[in-house]
Formats: C-alpha cells, sequence, structure tokens
C-alpha cells in the first residue's frame, strides 16, 4: 500500500500539482523509500536478536 501512496506522490508531483521543486520532491520520495528499506531490515535484525537462540519445530 505505501508502495502505491508513493507511486501516486511521485505521479503528482511528475505533474508539477505541488509547490516544491520537482528537485526537492524527488530527493524526498528516494529518501523515503530509503528509509523504508532501512526500517525493513532493523524490523528483521530485532526479530532475530529478540528469537536468538530459539529452535522452531
Amino acid at each position: 500500500m505505501t508502495g502505491t501512496r508513493i507511486s501516486e506522490i511521485k505521479d503528482k508531483l511528475a505533474q508539477g500539482q505541488d509547490e516544491l521543486s520537482r528537485q526537492d520532491a524527488a530527493w524526498l520520495v528516494k529518501r523515503v523509500e530509503e528509509l523504508e528499506k532501512e526500517n525493513e531490515w532493523l524490523r528483521k535484525e530485532l526479530s532475530y536478536l529478540e528469537n536468538q537462540g530459539e529452535v522452531g519445530f
């Protein structure tokens, strides 16, 4: 769902429907995407650390 929303924002910005410059908007969208990837990695790391040593059957 987030990916869809980001795509919608990108499309609107590409059409010039915002007061931000396109360069600024592109940077912001790229940064949000990077943070989402980092957040997912951190969740996986946290899950691993919380379950370290447990054996699933």
